[in-house]
């Protein structure tokens, strides 16, 4: 059978920022539904968005299928230090029944398991289980009784049925981390379509709204978006501000928004300094220039009274 050829990512950010930006595509779709129905966007077409986004959101992590795979892997190993520890006692019972000289020790299996692989480990410790069995009444002096055989047998199961655990952990990883890339193109497919859509429609209409569907990726960029409750401060998470950093600040919902500086997360009071953005309304300059300092160096965004949106962009 040929192999399987490994899925690749067309996108090059995070999955949890890929979950975050279905839902602003999903937001701004809405507000914009009427403007692109001609493109085929449809409040089915955002239901459906939604929904991979809710089903890419709930699969399993890789983390936990990781997990998974080392608890496998460790019992897998610890059965088979056991088997071999088995394997090795009944090769020196042998020679204490036989000598160290005597051409019926081949039968009960070289000791160099360590360069094995563990399907052959397994296939060796049948073979010598065989060769115990036929020789049971030789070694039966040195404890080889049908007690022994049984437990022997009982060893090298366990550690056929751990590897057959182990492998099939490996591949539910495998299967499991290339369906979620294929899920995650799929859903980033979907994104595309309606940013296409959408800057096809605002080129020469709206400069704001073309900009909230320009999906930036350029290396060294970081968009950050989402929706605001009323009241509730926001920080944007961009990563140790500097001075220097071109800052790009939007408005994307229908009500004003406010972006300010602080040292800490806390609603602005009457002497914060802030940036008030309109409906469609955008800023852009270095951090410095929009009130970061030393002392306030982390970003907000706040909307005081009513749902918006924001989208802020880094580089």
């Amino acid at each position: 059978m040929a192999k399987e050829i490994d899925a690749l990512r067309d996108y090059k950010f995070e999955d949890a920022a890929l979950v975050q930006l279905a839902d602003t595509y999903a937001s701004i779709a809405t507000r914009d539904l009427t403007d692109l129905a001609a493109y085929g966007i449809t409040a089915a077409t955002i239901a459906a968005l939604e929904t991979r986004r809710d089903d890419f959101s709930a699969f399993p992590q890789d983390t936990a299928l990781l997990n998974a795979q080392e608890v496998a892997t460790n019992t897998k190993n610890t059965q088979r230090d056991l088997t071999e520890t088995s394997l090795r006692g009944v090769y020196v019972r042998a020679v204490n029944t036989y000598g160290d000289k005597d051409v019926l020790l081949g039968s009960f299996g070289p000791q160099q398991y360590s360069r094995m692989n563990d399907d052959e480990v397994v296939r060796q410790g049948r073979l010598v289980h065989q060769a115990a069995t036929q020789q049971q009444a030789a070694l039966a002096a040195q404890g080889v009784d049908a007690a022994f055989l049984l437990a022997l047998a009982a060893t090298i199961d366990a550690l056929d049925q751990v590897i057959d655990a182990k492998n099939a952990a490996v591949r539910t990883r495998d299967n499991s981390t290339r369906d979620r890339v294929l899920l995650g193109n799929s859903l980033y497919g979907d994104i595309l379509k309606i940013s296409r859509a959408g800057k096809d429609y605002y080129y020469s209409r709206n400069e704001a709204k073309y900009n909230d569907y320009v999906l930036e990726e350029a290396s060294g960029q970081q968009v950050r978006t989402g929706d605001l409750v009323p009241s509730v401060v926001v920080p944007v998470t961009f990563d140790n501000i500097l001075a220097a950093d071109d800052l790009r600040l939007a408005c994307t919902g229908t009500q004003p928004i406010y972006y300010w500086f602080a040292a800490t997360n806390a609603e602005p009071d009457a002497a914060t300094p802030l940036i008030t953005l309109q409906p469609d309304e955008a800023v852009q300059n270095t951090a410095s220039v929009l009130g970061w300092t030393e002392a306030t160096p982390l970003l907000y965004v706040w909307s005081r009274l009513s749902a918006s949106m924001y989208r802020a962009t880094r580089g």
